[in-house]
């Protein structure tokens, strides 16, 4: 994600936010950016992972969401892989395989919430 903002020249408001500067025009470009990172950054995410960005207004609001929920399993794949020579298919497969399992155990989650312990539930 990080390359595709850079790419599209909004890496620094992603990152830094931005300021209300005192140029109306200016002030209205960069809402402007923002609302197109937000949106790279909406379209990107998994569906259980919008959820959580969904309440976010700008850019580095989400950013700082993602980073949070993710910072363990990215930092995960900086200790264990030599990011040198770690490949960008291998850190999308690494990447996909741990959302795999977290939707799993979300899954497994909501089937026990379901479960009646020991009990049948009532027939009509």
């Amino acid at each position: 994600m990080k390359t595709l903002f850079k790419s599209q020249d909004l890496w620094d408001l992603v990152e830094n936010g931005y300021t209300e500067p005192d140029e109306e025009a200016r002030l209205k470009e960069n809402k402007k950016k923002d609302s197109k990172a937000l949106f790279f950054i909406q379209q990107a995410v998994h569906e259980t992972v919008f959820t959580k960005i969904a309440v976010a207004n700008t850019a580095t609001g989400a950013w700082e969401i993602l980073q949070i929920a993710f910072q363990g399993s990215l930092a995960a794949i900086e200790e264990s892989k030599d990011l040198e020579t770690f490949t960008f298919d291998e850190l999308i497969g690494s990447l996909q395989s741990h959302e795999a399992r977290l939707n799993k155990s979300e899954e497994k989650t909501k089937d026990k919430a379901f479960h009646v312990k020991g009990e049948a539930l009532p027939q009509k």
